[in-house]
């Protein structure tokens, strides 16, 4: 009876390591797996963000491009001829940035192919922080092309806000300034526009964003 008694023993005290072994061994797994879920979801956001940045970029582009189709067909834009830049000025003299948003839908809105968002917003922080869904981006429920990101609260929001800042180019024959400001300093031609495209996004950690600069030329003046 004594041998019995010490053999069961031994065999609940194994059954109680191998227990504590297998479930810390579940619990790095799943650790290991919540982790690997965080890094994808991660990478995913960062790949998106940077995605929708270019797209940014691209969408003044094309608003600069247009204009020089407008040019050439000598039309009118808000009672006047069309310039190179339209639609794409900074209209603060304070040294203030505007802050704008648009989407592949309302780059070919008559008048307002960027839609400018209230001053205090306009950099991404505050945008996201105190200025409700004034950046924030949806998806596309069909109403054009259904899967697109769209500024449009008709669609489902995401959790990728995007707001575009424009500076001016200006040149004096010797080098380049960018300018905060409405007009180039006197002496100063204005040559192109420096746009900034920021995407942010919120997650567990804390805010995340992604920044795209690119320099669009007036080179056919």
């Amino acid at each position: 009876m004594i041998t019995d008694n010490q053999q069961s023993g031994f065999t609940i005290m194994e059954l109680v390591i191998a227990l504590g072994i297998f479930t810390v061994g579940i619990m790095g797994a799943f650790t290991l797996a919540i982790s690997n879920l965080n890094v994808a979801r991660d990478n995913f956001n960062r790949t998106l963000a940077g995605n929708l940045a270019r797209e940014g970029v691209e969408l003044v582009r094309n608003i600069r491009d247009s204009n020089w189709l407008k040019i050439d067909a000598n039309a009118y834009c808000s009672g006047s001829p069309c310039s190179w830049d339209e639609y794409l000025i900074n209209t603060n003299f304070d040294g203030n940035i505007d802050g704008f948003v648009t989407d592949y839908a309302q780059i070919w809105v008559p008048l307002s192919p960027l839609r400018k968002v209230v001053e205090n917003c306009s950099d991404l922080n505050t945008c996201m922080a105190n200025c409700g869904q004034s950046c924030l981006l949806y998806i596309d429920d069909g109403d054009y092309e259904e899967g697109y990101y769209s500024i449009s609260p008709l669609g489902a929001p995401t959790n990728m806000y995007r707001l575009i800042q424009i500076k001016n180019i200006c040149f004096d024959g010797v080098s380049e300034v960018v300018e905060d400001d409405l007009f180039c300093d006197a002496g100063f031609e204005k040559i192109g526009l420096q746009v900034t495209v920021r995407v942010g996004w919120t997650s567990a950690d804390g805010l995340h964003y992604i920044d795209a600069v690119d320099y669009l030329y007036n080179w056919r003046r």
